[in-house]
């Protein structure tokens, strides 16, 4: 995860000194990591990409840096729970 998430730093960087405001090398490397671990894992219905979780990975980077450990969740499927707002049929 660590080196993941240095690949995708490295592409953005890369972006950034050519001057690419549509970062296109990162958001290469993003969609690549994202494809591989849809495609690996058996993610819940809900998780049609896994693109919002990828930057968590920095997590990942800064526990080798520190030399900490980092623990992740692998087991079976939890409740996920959803925050959502807007406006409905209630009343005030």
């Amino acid at each position: 995860m660590a080196d993941a998430n240095e690949r995708m730093q490295a592409a953005a960087r890369r972006d950034d000194v050519r001057g690419d405001k549509d970062l296109t090398e990162f958001t290469a490397v993003m969609d690549e990591l994202d494809r591989e671990w849809m495609r690996v894992a058996r993610w819940p219905r809900s998780v049609v990409t896994t693109k919002n979780r990828l930057a968590r990975l920095t997590w990942a980077r800064t526990a080798r840096d520190r030399g900490d450990r980092l623990y992740c969740w692998h087991g079976p499927a939890v409740p996920q729970y959803i925050v959502v707002s807007g406006t409905g049929g209630y009343p005030g």
